[in-house]
């Protein structure tokens, strides 16, 4: 076997999971998997976490699993981690504009509210 053919080999096996499929995926289903990952660290820190009604016309996205799946659980781990008391609230929103939506993390501590905004607007989310 002549070494430049193995070589090549080697750049297939390594470039092809770096060329990820986009297909549709539900928000929402999504969400609770994430929610079931992160369950025990809610319940130890003895947090609310709701997940609001996600509308049917925002629940659905043509993505990169893969990477939607890090960005959100990122997003929504920092939020359970970062917050000492009160309550972890998801809301995803359609933007109206195509292949966009928001997703908002409220986190409520008594009487102070902040939130997480992420606004899909990078060209692996787009359809």
């Amino acid at each position: 076997m002549r070494s430049g053919s193995s070589s090549n080999y080697c750049c297939i096996v390594i470039k092809d999971p770096l060329i990820a499929p986009r297909e549709w995926i539900s928000i929402g289903s999504e969400l609770m998997k994430i929610k079931e990952i992160l369950s025990a660290t809610v319940r130890i820190k003895a947090l609310d976490f709701y997940i609001d009604d996600i509308p049917k016309e925002s629940d659905r996205i043509k993505t990169d699993r893969l990477k939607f799946n890090l960005i959100l659980s990122n997003l929504v781990g920092n939020a359970i981690n970062f917050t000492e008391k009160g309550s972890v609230n998801i809301k995803v929103a359609n933007t109206g504009q195509r292949a966009q939506f928001r997703l908002l993390i409220q986190v409520l501590v008594f009487l102070m509210t902040s939130w997480i905004l992420f606004l899909s607007n990078s060209p692996s989310f787009r359809t």
